[in-house]
């Protein structure tokens, strides 16, 4: 609990996993006070959202894998105008 107090870094890569979907130190720290290990912490309840955001994400197609790549060459605007042209020309 001393981490907490004083704000320091959790690096212990176990205690950082759970922190990352969810639990917090006090909820770690009461399970295993009451017997339980880490590997039977409980599910938290948001670690389904990253389902959820999958719902969105269009069926895989050549077409709108070129679009997706297209839409990021034009925003990592790293390429030329021509070849630019050329890619859209060719996949369009």
């Amino acid at each position: 609990m001393q981490a907490l107090k004083n704000s320091w870094l959790i690096i212990v890569k176990e205690i950082k996993m759970f922190q990352d979907q969810g639990l917090s130190i006090e909820q770690m720290k009461t399970h295993v006070e009451t017997g339980g290990d880490l590997a039977s912490l409980p599910c938290p309840q948001n670690v389904n959202t990253a389902s959820k955001d999958r719902d969105s994400i269009p069926e895989f197609s050549i077409a709108t894998f070129h679009q997706f790549l297209l839409s990021f060459i034009v925003a990592d605007d790293q390429v030329s105008g021509v070849y630019l042209h050329v890619f859209h020309i060719l996949f369009s």
